[in-house]
């Protein structure tokens, strides 16, 4: 039997879907709140079919046809519907408002830039301007590294990482965005600059462009520190081919991290960890929060003319502290 309560924490997996289009920033985030909430989940990527894939969020006629499996039956009635649906992402967006009309609660995380009544609630960040009473504000992005994950990873990947010379310096790169490419030299001249100041734990992103992952690989500088280009690179693969991006923040003394992904500031602002920005601030999301954080003092840029950085401990920024009661107070949750 259905809890009566949809935000109550939850061991029944069939009771709540996660939605995404499989994109990692939007999977991670609805996962991530799922896990705030203490629900188990069941993952649904979903892939709508043309056009209603163009369209989304937009419902054009015949909508429940954009999609397949367990999404496509419950908007025919064919199987119930899951009592809370989480969505991240345009695509997500289409699914979740078609099946709020059968009667799942449901959560959009990020803008869906039409009409937010459609949704019970709508998390978005607080650079968005966006208003509306079932609006729910976020700084920065939704993420799994609580103090309790990042223990974990820390036990995970103690004799990995625990068996490095401390200090330890993460350095975490992203890639181009759809408002400015990737700054390359300064990511490799980053790379370079710190070696001497502590044991390297870099790592590369999907959107990482290739050229820039090849360079990496053939540093000289990095032969006695770790580097993660993906499960492909043999060479230097950490951890038997296990992504050690939750380790590296959990080891990690002090962070350096390219400020092209609003995610992965928001995760290595969670730590303790002092927080260094590579890039060149822009008129985008990932920059707004960026400079957020430097203005909270959580974050500074990093610059090759200045390249020594602080470690010592720092308290953490984690945007996830109020969520669960500013969920409440919107009407569909309230109680």
């Amino acid at each position: 039997m259905q809890q009566s309560d949809p935000l109550a924490p939850s061991t029944d997996a069939r009771a709540t879907w996660v939605l995404s289009d499989g994109r990692a920033g939007n999977h991670r985030q609805a996962q991530a709140l799922a896990t705030t909430l203490a629900r188990a989940y069941t993952d649904r990527l979903i892939h709508p079919t043309v056009p209603w894939r163009w369209a989304a969020p937009r419902v054009l006629p015949f909508s429940t046809k954009a999609f397949a499996g367990p999404v496509r039956h419950v908007l025919e009635g064919r199987e119930p519907a899951p009592q809370l649906v989480i969505g991240c992402g345009r695509q997500a967006a289409l699914a979740t408002r078609l099946l709020r009309r059968r009667g799942s609660h449901v959560i959009q995380i990020l803008d869906p830039r039409v009409n937010l009544s459609a949704w019970d609630a709508v998390i978005l960040p607080h650079h968005d301007r966006r208003e509306g009473p079932n609006v729910v504000r976020i700084h920065g992005a939704l993420h799994s590294m609580s103090p309790a994950a990042l223990d974990a990873a820390r036990s995970t990947f103690s004799t990995t990482l625990g068996s490095l010379s401390a200090p330890r310096i993460a350095v975490l790169l992203g890639g181009d965005t759809h408002k400015r490419p990737f700054d390359a030299e300064q990511a490799l001249q980053a790379v370079q600059a710190l070696a001497p100041f502590g044991s390297l734990m870099v790592s590369t992103s999907r959107r990482t462009p290739a050229a820039v992952a090849a360079q990496l690989r053939t540093l000289p500088v990095l032969r006695d520190h770790l580097l993660w280009t993906g499960e492909s690179d043999a060479q230097h693969a950490v951890a038997h081919f296990t992504n050690p991006y939750a380790g590296y923040l959990a080891w990690a003394d002090a962070i350096v991290c390219s400020a092209d992904s609003v995610s992965m500031l928001s995760e290595a602002a969670a730590t303790t960890a002092p927080l260094y920005l590579l890039g060149t601030p822009g008129d985008d999301a990932p920059s707004r929060f960026a400079e957020e954080l430097v203005a909270r003092g959580r974050a500074q840029w990093w610059s090759a003319e200045s390249p020594a950085i602080a470690m010592t401990p720092v308290a953490p920024f984690n945007g996830l502290q109020t969520l669960l009661k500013d969920l409440r107070q919107t009407p569909a949750f309230a109680r």
